[in-house]
């Protein structure tokens, strides 16, 4: 009964800051916006696709168009537009396909020179998100240019005489090798179950990191809120030895109840994992955030140079942890930070092992802080 009085107390102390209450509204709010937003068409790279008329053209624009994430492709009827768009910085690249793409594929069989091209590409410059587009038109036109390539093969090699087979029987043995199975299968590490179609959307994956950093910023709030309060000597009946048990109350209290809201916006947007194993990785994030804020707060006991510090490890915090880039450089700061073990461990048991290490070495030092105080 004391420890819920407690927690109830703090919590009701914490719904009183209106910065609280604006830190709780924007979580369900931003992941709401970013749930549209990835619903609707984007990309990095935008192209242009011109004039891609025919039975071929739009087939090719099917398969560009068909689950793209990254690339972008607005169709235009003429050049001009698109020209214009260009120039204004509005697209990367125009890509435009000749009225008689079908005559010009077979041209280009026969002779496949600068002067049978089967689309002309614009661009302002050759950078790297240009060329990787166009991977993805090559790819496209594969299945238009393959096939008749392998008939001009077969039929123009001296080794097979195929004289007695029609073009059609021939390219029966070209279709019968093709298969609608998917050659790669993405997974995660410990075979946790493959790639989920919402994870792979650059719009959604970093929202865990985030939300994760904002609970990291409400543990830092509420040590800063204890260490005001100190001041004020609203915990002059607690001895100073007992005081870092306060201070984790505080901080545990603040990220558990903006926790609860993260928790559901994971469900909001799609990129939760199991009930039970999101469940236990945010009690740990809840918990080793609580352990970081009162660590940092019983080493750094001077309010004036804790505010600037917590503001500091909250944006090296998002900038270090694996939420939008993931370098190597990365990879031993990042373990300071308890979002690193969050967010890794949704699909990793190593990381979800590191994460209760990361609880025990806080644990001991914040038992060791406790000690030097009642020493002191």
């Amino acid at each position: 009964m004391t420890i819920c009085k407690w927690f109830f107390f703090l919590s009701k102390r914490l719904y009183k800051k209106w910065m609280f209450l604006l830190l709780i509204a924007l979580i369900p709010l931003s992941a709401a916006a970013l749930r549209i937003t990835s619903a609707q068409k984007s990309g990095f790279v935008q192209i242009a696709v011109v004039n891609a008329k025919g039975d071929i053209g739009n087939r090719i624009w099917e398969t560009l168009t068909d689950n793209t994430k990254i690339i972008r492709y607005l169709r235009y009827d003429t050049l001009e537009p698109a020209a214009a768009d260009l120039r204004a910085n509005r697209l990367d690249a125009i890509w435009e396909f000749p009225d008689d793409l079908e005559s010009r594929i077979a041209s280009f069989v026969k002779a496949p020179t600068e002067e049978h091209y089967l689309v002309r590409v614009i661009q302002k410059e050759d950078s790297l998100k240009s060329r990787l587009a166009l991977e993805k038109l090559s790819a496209a036109m594969y299945p238009y240019t393959s096939r008749p390539f392998f008939l001009r093969c077969v039929r123009e090699d001296s080794d097979f005489d195929l004289s007695a087979l029609s073009d059609e029987e021939i390219y029966q043995y070209y279709d019968n090798y093709f298969n609608t199975g998917n050659l790669f299968r993405f997974s995660f590490p410990d075979d946790t179950g493959a790639v989920k179609e919402n994870e792979q959307n650059y719009m959604t994956a970093p929202v865990r990191g985030l939300l994760s950093a904002i609970v990291l910023l409400a543990g830092l709030a509420a040590a800063l809120l204890f260490m005001s309060d100190e001041q004020k000597g609203v915990f002059s009946f607690a001895k100073s030895s007992r005081r870092i048990w306060i201070s984790f109350a505080f901080q545990l209290t603040a990220a558990l109840n903006i926790g609860f809201f993260v928790f559901c916006s994971t469900y909001l947007l799609g990129v939760n994992t199991g009930f039970w194993r999101e469940s236990a990785i945010l009690l740990l994030l809840i918990l080793n955030t609580a352990l970081f804020a009162t660590v940092l707060q019983q080493v750094i006991c001077n309010l004036t140079v804790f505010a600037p510090v917590a503001v500091f490890i909250t944006v090296a915090d998002i900038f270090i942890c694996p939420i939008f880039f993931d370098f190597t450089v990365q990879r031993i700061p990042q373990l300071l930070f308890p979002n690193t073990y969050y967010i890794n461990s949704v699909h990793s048991d190593t990381y979800l092992r590191y994460s209760l290490i990361y609880s025990g070495v806080l644990i001991a030092i914040g038992l060791a802080l406790g000690r030097i105080r009642r020493n002191a």
